[in-house]
């Protein structure tokens, strides 16, 4: 059985061959591409194992995704070549998450994922 990303890969090929025979659909290719993939990114399996000291601390979390979704769709459709293999591998190294709080979340939005500027990333062992 093809798993969940297979077949989402599956599916942007699909999109990307629409793209070749109507450009001005672009937008909203991208866009089918984009919420695609965050869907499939918003699970646990890609979080990465850290959360930043001041979410510990204070026991809010938000996930925090490194790598924004509209850019990888836009990736994913430069791609000169792209199998299904290429573009799970782009889906799984870039959609990764940590938790942060919200606040800090905004500030690694509008300063270019500058970590320096929030708390520490800390591993993070959830209890059971």
């Amino acid at each position: 059985m093809i798993n969940k990303l297979e077949l989402t890969a599956e599916y942007i090929l699909e999109e990307l061959e629409i793209l070749k025979r109507k450009p001005h659909l672009k937008q909203l290719i991208k866009r089918n591409i984009q919420v695609g993939v965050w869907d499939k990114a918003n699970t646990k399996q890609f979080h990465t194992g850290k959360i930043t000291k001041s979410a510990l601390e204070n026991g809010e979390r938000v996930k925090e995704h490194w790598y924004g979704a509209t850019q990888l769709a836009l990736d994913i459709m430069d791609m000169e070549n792209p199998t299904i293999d290429t573009i799970v591998n782009e889906i799984k190294s870039k959609l990764t998450w940590n938790y942060t709080t919200s606040e800090e979340n905004v500030i690694l939005k509008h300063n270019g994922q500058d970590y320096s500027k929030i708390s520490p990333l800390v591993e993070y062992k959830r209890y059971k």
